[in-house]
C-alpha cells in the first residue's frame, strides 16, 4: 500500500513546447515527484526541472512510422516505471497514450475534440469515446466541454470537471512590471495596448485580427498591437508578415517573439488594456491565456466558443465576438475599452472570478490527490503486450497513414472500419486533393482542411508541385492556400519543392511558379540546395543569380551568397 503524500513516478505525454503543459509538469517536479515527459522535438522549449526526464522524438505526421514511435514510447515507460500515465490532448503526441496499454491512465482534454467534423478521419472522431473506455480518469476544465465528451461516449463515472488552474501569485496586476514592458517597447503610459498571445496559425484568425485592428485604429490614434506566440513556426511568422505587408497596421505592431518565461508573460498581460483571443479550433476548453490575462487586469475580447460564457460573458467580464467578422471584433474591442474606462472595479471582479474557479494553489493538490487514489486502486503496468491489428489501423489512420491502416483493417477482418475509411478517402478530394483545391472544391476556400498537425509542410508535401500538372494550376492552388491559412503564396510553392524526392524538374517548376527574389524563400532555398542532386542545385543557384541581377535587389544578392552553388 502507498501512503498519501509519498513521492510518485508520473509519466506525461503532451506538447513539451507548450508553456501550459510545462507549468503542470513543473508543479509535480517541485513537489518532489519523479517525472517523465514524452513529447516532440522543438527548436525552443521551456527550461524543465532537472527532476524531469525529457524524452523527445522527431515523429512527423504522415511520414514517420507511428508504430515505431509507439514502440519507442513503450520502452521509455518500461524503463521509467511510472505509477500513473497522464495524456494531455488527443492529437499528436497524446494520441499514442491510448494505444500503449498502460494503466492507470488519465486523459485530459484541452481542445481539439473532433466528434462530427467530416474533414477529420473517421478513427479520429472516435478517439474521445476510446479515451473514455480506456482511461481510469477523464478530465476537462469546462462544463460545456465535459457535456460534449459525455455525449461522445465518455462514461459519466469517469468524467471529472477540474481546472488545472492558474498561479495567482505569478499572474497579477503588477504596475511596476507593466511599466517596464511598455518602456521596453517604447510605449507611452497612455498608449492603448491590445495583446494577442495566440500561436500564429490559421486557427488564430490573423487576417481578422489585422482587419479589426485597422478599424479600431481609425478612431484610437494611440492604439498598439502586441503580438506574441509561444510555439509559432517559421511558416506562421512568414504568413503573418505577408498579412502585415499589405496592411497599415504594420506601424502600430510590436512583435514580441516567443515568450516562454512565465514572469515575462505575466508582465505583458499586466501591460495590456485588452487581451484579444480569436482562436477557433474545434472546441476550446478553458482558455488559459484568457484567464491568465484576467488575473493580470487585461479585459478579454474572445471568440464565440460554446465554452466561453463559463469565463467571459459579453458586457460583463469583457466582449464576446464573432471570430470571422472583423466588424464584430472591432466593435468588441471598443466595448471592452469603454468598459475598462467606465468601471474601475471590473478588473477586481474578473480576478475574483478566476480565483474562485481556477486557483492553481488549490486545484493542483486536488489533481495530485486523484493520482494517489489511482495508484492505490490500480496496479501500474501494461495490460497487454501491444496493440491489436485493428488498434494499429486506428493509430495509422489518425496520423495520416491511410493505406497502411486499410491493410491492418483487412488483415484483422474489420470490413466495417475499412469500408468507412475508404468512403472518407473517396470524398476527401473536396478538401485536400490538389486538383480540387485548385478551384477550391464545391464550397469555397473555407472548405480546405487545416494543415495536418498544424504543419504546413506536411500539407504541401501531400500535393507536390509536379502533381498539379501545370504552372497556372500551381499558382492558383498556392494562392488559395495562402489566402485561407495566411501564408505567402511563394512560400507555399517553395515548400512544395522541398519534397525529399525533389529533382531538377521540381526545381524548374518551383522557379517558374514563384517570384524568385522573395526574401522569405531564402531559408527554403538553402534547405533545397542541401537536398537536391548537384545538377539541380547548380540550376537553382544559376537561376537565382540571374533573377537577382535582373531585380537588382541588393538584399537578395547578399542572401544569395549564403545559399551556395
Amino acid at each position: 500500500m502507498f501512503a498519501p503524500g509519498e513521492d510518485m513516478r508520473i509519466a506525461f505525454i503532451g506538447q513539451a513546447n507548450s508553456i501550459h503543459f510545462y507549468r503542470r509538469v513543473d508543479w509535480f517536479a517541485r513537489q518532489g515527484h519523479d517525472v517523465l515527459v514524452l513529447g516532440h522535438e522543438w527548436p525552443e522549449l521551456p527550461e524543465y526541472s532537472p527532476r524531469v526526464r525529457l524524452r523527445l522524438c522527431g515523429f512527423r505526421a504522415g511520414r514517420s512510422d507511428p508504430l515505431n514511435t509507439l514502440a519507442w514510447m513503450r520502452k521509455e515507460l518500461e524503463a521509467f516505471g511510472p505509477d500513473v500515465l497522464h495524456v494531455h490532448k488527443l492529437d499528436y503526441p497524446g494520441v499514442f497514450g491510448l494505444f500503449l496499454g498502460f494503466h492507470p491512465l488519465v486523459v485530459t482534454l484541452w481542445d481539439g475534440i473532433v466528434v462530427r467534423d467530416p474533414r477529420i478521419a473517421p478513427a479520429a472522431r472516435q478517439l474521445t469515446a476510446l479515451a473514455g473506455a480506456r482511461a481510469e480518469l477523464f478530465t476537462t476544465n469546462s462544463p460545456e466541454l465535459l457535456r460534449e465528451c459525455v455525449q461522445a461516449g465518455v462514461p459519466e463515472s469517469k468524467a471529472l470537471l477540474t481546472s488545472w488552474g492558474v498561479d495567482s501569485t505569478l499572474f497579477r496586476a503588477d504596475s511596476r512590471a507593466a511599466a517596464q514592458v511598455r518602456a521596453g517597447y517604447g510605449l507611452d503610459s497612455d498608449a492603448v495596448v491590445v495583446f494577442s498571445p495566440r500561436v500564429l496559425t490559421g486557427f488564430s484568425n490573423l487576417d481578422i485580427v489585422v482587419q479589426a485592428m485597422e478599424q479600431v485604429a481609425a478612431k484610437e490614434p494611440r492604439l498598439r498591437l502586441l503580438m506574441a506566440a509561444y510555439a509559432s513556426t517559421d511558416d506562421g511568422v512568414a504568413g503573418f508578415n505577408g498579412l502585415l505587408a499589405r496592411s497599415s497596421l504594420r506601424e502600430r505592431l510590436v512583435y514580441c517573439g516567443k515568450i516562454q518565461d512565465q514572469e515575462e508573460l505575466a508582465a505583458h498581460y499586466a501591460a495590456s488594456d485588452i487581451l484579444l483571443s480569436l482562436y477557433s479550433g474545434y472546441l476550446e476548453s478553458s482558455p488559459a491565456s484568457v484567464i491568465e490575462a484576467m488575473l493580470c487586469g487585461a479585459v478579454p475580447v474572445v471568440a464565440d466558443h460554446p465554452v466561453i460564457p463559463f469565463w467571459v460573458r459579453d458586457g460583463v467580464e469583457g466582449s464576446v465576438v464573432r471570430h470571422r467578422d472583423p466588424g464584430s471584433v472591432a466593435s468588441g474591442i471598443r466595448r471592452a475599452l469603454d468598459m475598462r474606462r467606465a468601471d474601475p472595479d471590473l478588473m477586481r471582479r474578473n480576478r475574483k472570478k478566476v480565483l474562485r474557479q481556477a486557483d492553481y494553489h488549490r486545484t493542483m493538490p486536488m489533481v495530485q490527490a486523484r493520482y494517489e487514489e489511482l495508484r492505490a486502486q490500480c496496479p501500474a503496468g501494461f495490460v497487454r503486450p501491444g496493440p491489436e491489428p485493428v488498434e494499429e489501423g486506428m493509430l495509422l489512420e489518425v496520423l495520416g497513414h491511410e493505406q497502411a491502416a486499410l491493410e491492418r483493417y483487412e488483415r484483422a477482418g474489420d470490413l466495417e472500419s475499412s469500408a468507412r475509411l475508404q468512403r472518407w478517402l473517396a470524398g476527401r478530394g473536396r478538401y485536400v486533393d490538389p486538383q480540387a483545391a485548385a478551384c477550391f472544391g464545391r464550397g469555397g476556400p473555407e472548405e480546405l482542411a487545416p494543415p495536418p498537425s498544424g504543419d504546413l509542410r506536411e500539407y504541401v508535401w501531400a500535393a507536390p508541385l509536379r502533381s498539379l500538372g501545370d504552372v497556372a494550376a500551381c499558382r492558383q492552388w498556392c494562392a488559395g492556400l495562402a489566402q485561407r491559412f495566411h501564408y505567402d503564396p511563394d512560400y507555399v510553392a517553395a515548400l512544395a519543392a522541398l519534397d525529399p524526392e525533389a529533382d531538377a524538374a521540381a526545381v524548374q517548376d518551383l522557379l517558374r511558379a514563384v517570384r524568385p527574389c522573395n526574401l522569405l524563400l531564402v531559408p527554403l532555398y538553402r534547405e533545397l540546395a542541401s537536398r537536391t542532386p548537384d545538377g539541380a542545385r547548380q540550376q537553382l543557384w544559376t537561376r537565382l543569380a540571374e533573377a537577382s541581377w535582373q531585380a537588382r535587389d541588393p538584399r537578395f544578392t547578399r542572401e544569395l551568397k549564403t545559399i551556395g552553388a
